[in-house]
């Protein structure tokens, strides 16, 4: 039998990607605790997983964020690493964006994972040493039209990576992030369903290596994470298929 590396919480575990590097952590010997607002989509998934614990929440209240947290601690025990992958992509011309979808676009990609590594942080919360891995996406590195929001958050996001990363140091936590470009999930089937054949081409062309797949970014994590990355933080792995390089 496998021995457990460790307890890892995953925010946003309940589709895709968060899905994906739940089961792959799994399969790598962590203990996951799963986070997400479905409680039963999260029941789904730990039930296929050999060690695995579900905190059902609402990323954008904030204001419940710290106990919800202590009390995965107080349950759980500390814990070895913290993955945020949840988000809210709102993608809109400018002329179109309003106050309620940026403050909740902020408060999801942004204020929630900066709380969460605050409260990661605390003594008794964590096992050194530690990793904070957030997943950020290309559009936090370059432009779209329709997607300054969404781009704006994600920059954010890649900007306290680095500056926790020197804070936190000293208390043995690395903070990285990963960036994927497009990866092959069901909102992006389901976008691509939308688009002619024309357009979908354009796309997946701007990717030299085409799409990702979930379990690409599973994998960057599961390194990131893990013993082969000790010397790493303050850092963006962008894990995009060539997008960027152009």
């Amino acid at each position: 039998m496998q021995r457990t590396k460790g307890s890892i919480l995953i925010a946003g575990a309940s589709r895709g990607v968060g899905e994906q590097i739940a089961r792959h952590l799994s399969a790598c010997g962590h203990k996951v605790i799963l986070a997400a607002r479905s409680a039963e989509r999260l029941n789904a998934i730990a039930n296929d997983l050999s060690c695995a614990a579900i905190a059902p929440v609402d990323f954008a209240k904030l204001e419940t964020l710290p106990d919800w947290f202590e009390n995965i601690v107080r349950t759980h025990g500390p814990l070895s690493g913290l993955v945020y992958c949840a988000g809210i992509l709102v993608a809109r011309p400018l002329k179109l964006l309003e106050i309620p979808a940026m403050e909740e676009t902020f408060r999801v990609n942004v204020m929630a994972p900066m709380l969460l590594a605050r409260e990661f942080r605390r003594p008794n919360a964590f096992t050194p040493p530690a990793s904070i891995v957030l997943i950020s996406s290309v559009m936090g590195l370059v432009g779209q039209p329709v997607q300054s929001l969404y781009s704006a958050s994600k920059a954010a996001m890649l900007g306290f990576v680095r500056s926790a990363a020197l804070e936190l140091a000293r208390q043995k936590i690395r903070v990285n992030a990963v960036a994927p470009g497009l990866v092959e999930t069901d909102p992006v089937r389901k976008l691509f369903s939308t688009l002619t054949e024309e357009q979908r081409a354009a796309i997946v062309g701007a990717h030299a290596l085409g799409l990702g797949q979930p379990m690409d970014v599973a994998k960057a994590v599961e390194f990131l994470v893990g013993e082969n990355s000790t010397w790493i933080t303050g850092t963006t792995l962008v894990v995009d298929g060539g997008y960027t390089a152009q």
